[in-house]
């Protein structure tokens, strides 16, 4: 159990719960309706698609999942469970859902470690 990675994770279990289910797209950043991605959220964008340091630290954190859901590096798992793209689609029916639920599916695994 390591403290630090259990506080970022309710940080962005926070952060993600807060954000309306209208708010969120998947395919893109941003949309033009006003909606974004996770990483859309975090402050990427298509015409500098570099990673932010919150990008970096979700794809780490989301990282524990990347066999369960047939994710090659953990660097697009994020991309992966907003997607709902392989199995990720388990962990719910939108975008919001599915990387709240993913958050809260290593919350779990890092506490009954």
């Amino acid at each position: 159990m390591n403290p630090h990675v259990i506080h970022r994770l309710k940080h962005y279990l926070e952060f993600f719960s807060r954000i309306p289910k209208e708010k969120w797209c998947t395919k893109t950043f941003h949309n033009n309706y006003g909606q974004s991605c996770a990483l859309g959220h975090l402050g990427m964008h298509s015409g500098i698609p570099k990673e932010t340091e919150g990008s970096k630290e979700l794809s780490s954190l989301l990282a524990p999942l990347m066999n369960a859901s047939g994710t090659p590096t953990a660097g697009i798992i994020a991309v992966h469970i907003n997607d709902g793209r392989g199995t990720s689609y388990r962990y719910g029916k939108n975008p919001k859902t599915r990387i709240v639920n993913a958050l809260k599916t290593c919350l779990e695994m890092e506490t009954s470690s």
